[in-house]
């Protein structure tokens, strides 16, 4: 995949999921090649049969949540995963036709069961910080960095979200001429 010859990789995986068609890591790499020729549809559907083989895997996770990201437009309605052997949870984050789409509520939803089910949980946790944060919902990232802090403490991945997101407030808070806010956050970064 490293030489993006995308069509020779899955056709390779291809006879390797004939082999086993259900293991998560192949279907993962399928649907990478597929967000790379553009075929939104089938990677999201590898992506989400992915997860159901390896529920644990918090990178397939991050990588269906940057499919829905840059793709919200494509997404799929409920209904057009009905044939898809995938559990009931996973189909039910995307809204029936009759409703309208929101790739924010869609994401939100799959972060849900992401912390639910990823494994380890701080890894989890940090995903879904950074992707809060990233959207400006500071609180709610702060409060991931908190849970992350408590199941995995002196983790270096965990102390550096949290020293990232201390800054981030900093920042907000000093454009917002808040400048004893902006201090009390840096210091809690020291």
């Amino acid at each position: 995949m490293n030489l993006r010859r995308y069509p020779d990789a899955l056709t390779h995986l291809e006879v390797l999921r004939n082999r086993t068609p259900e293991d998560g890591e192949l279907l993962f790499l399928t649907g990478q090649c597929q967000q790379a020729e553009g075929q939104t549809a089938d990677a999201l559907n590898q992506h989400l049969r992915a997860i159901e083989h390896a529920s644990g895997e918090v990178d397939y996770y991050a990588q269906l949540l940057a499919l829905i990201n840059t793709n919200p437009d494509e997404l799929p309605f409920r209904e057009d995963l009905a044939e898809l052997d995938v559990k009931d949870s996973f189909k039910q984050i995307f809204p029936i036709r009759e409703e309208s789409m929101d790739a924010e509520i869609v994401a939100e939803q799959l972060l849900e069961i992401m912390v639910m089910e990823g494994q380890p949980t701080y890894r989890a946790l940090l995903v879904r910080a950074t992707y809060r944060k990233n959207r400006g919902l500071l609180k709610q990232a702060g409060e991931d960095i908190d849970l992350a802090l408590l199941e995995a403490g002196e983790n270096p991945d965990v102390l550096l979200m949290a020293i990232d997101l201390q800054r981030t407030w900093a920042q907000t808070a000093h454009q917002e001429v808040r400048p004893k806010e902006a201090d009390d956050h840096l210091e809690k970064a020291r």
